[in-house]
C-alpha cells in the first residue's frame, strides 16, 4: 500500500511546475567551495621547415570559505572570503618532468568585502591586481546563468556577453562566449530541493603572447533552489590554441576538466 501511496503522490506532482531561481542568501551561510581543473594539451610549432610536438599539462586547485556575515533585502552587504589554497601546476614533459607551482595572488588571503556609502570596500586587499580585485565582489557568480522567468523540466535559455564574463571572473581576455542551459530535472539531493541543469560552454579569446583560444565543455550544475547557490559543476570540454607571429607559428589541443562543489554551512 505504502508503494500505491508513493504512486499515486508523484503522478499528482505537476509535470509542468515551473521554478524560479533567484539569489537568495541567508545571513550566517558559509560556502566551502573547492574547485580542481585539468588540461592537458599537445602542442605544434613551426619555426622555417622545424616542426616540434610537444605535451602540456596544467592543473589548479581553489579552496575559498564565503561567510555571508549581511544580508539586506536580499543582497549580500558584507562576507569575509578566506581563500585558504589557490594555485596552479604546469608540467611539459620531457623537459619539465616535476609539476612546478605557482600560487594566486589570493591564497592566503582573508578578505572582508562590504558596501560603505554605495561602493565596494575591501579590506585586507592591499596590493592586489585589478583582474585580482573583480573576483573580490559581493556578487554570486551562479546568478548570472538564471533565467529571467520561471522554467520548467525541458526548458532551455541562453546566457552570452558580460554574463559569461562575470561567470567565469574573466576580464577583457574572453571575448566572445555564450553558454545554452536547460533544466533536466528537480529532484532532492541532500535533503535541499534542487534543479538539475545542463550546460554547454562556449568561449573564445586570447592569451597571453596573443595566443587565440576557443573553449567548449559539457557540464552538470546543482542548485539549491531555495537559496540560489550553486552547490556543483561538473564537466569536460576542449581547448584549441592559435599563435602565429614573424619566427614562429603554434596550434595546440587538448582536454579539459572542471569541477566545482559548494558545501553550506
Amino acid at each position: 500500500m505504502k508503494l500505491l501511496a508513493l504512486a499515486i503522490a508523484l503522478f499528482l506532482v505537476p509535470q509542468d511546475e515551473k521554478i524560479t531561481l533567484k539569489f537568495n542568501p541567508k545571513k550566517g551561510d558559509k560556502l566551502i567551495g573547492t574547485q580542481k581543473m585539468e588540461l592537458q594539451l599537445k602542442i605544434k610549432t613551426e619555426i622555417g621547415d622545424k616542426i616540434q610536438e610537444i605535451e602540456f599539462e596544467q592543473r589548479g586547485s581553489t579552496k575559498v570559505v564565503r561567510e555571508f556575515a549581511e544580508v539586506a533585502d536580499g543582497q549580500v552587504t558584507k562576507m569575509v572570503f578566506d581563500c585558504t589554497e589557490s594555485y596552479e601546476e604546469k608540467r611539459q614533459p620531457p623537459a619539465m618532468l616535476e609539476w612546478t607551482r605557482t600560487d594566486d595572488p589570493l591564497h592566503g588571503r582573508k578578505v572582508t568585502i562590504s558596501i560603505k556609502d554605495g561602493q565596494v570596500v575591501r579590506e585586507g586587499a592591499d596590493g592586489l591586481a585589478e583582474k585580482d580585485l573583480r573576483k573580490l565582489d559581493l556578487k554570486s557568480p551562479s546568478s548570472f546563468i538564471f533565467p529571467k522567468q520561471p522554467v520548467a523540466v525541458g526548458d532551455s535559455w541562453e546566457v552570452k556577453g558580460d554574463a559569461i564574463r562575470e561567470l567565469l571572473a574573466a576580464g577583457e581576455e574572453i571575448k566572445e562566449g555564450k553558454i545554452k542551459l536547460k533544466l533536466t530535472a528537480v529532484k532532492e539531493i541532500d535533503k535541499r530541493r534542487c534543479a538539475v541543469l545542463s550546460a554547454a560552454l562556449e568561449a573564445t579569446g586570447k592569451a597571453e603572447g596573443e595566443v587565440e583560444f576557443t573553449v567548449k565543455a559539457d557540464l552538470e550544475v546543482v542548485i539549491w533552489i531555495e537559496r540560489g547557490y550553486m552547490l556543483s559543476a561538473k564537466g569536460r570540454g576542449k581547448v584549441n590554441l592559435k599563435g602565429e607571429n614573424e619566427q614562429m607559428s603554434m596550434t595546440g589541443e587538448g582536454p579539459i576538466t572542471i569541477e566545482t562543489t559548494n558545501k553550506v554551512e
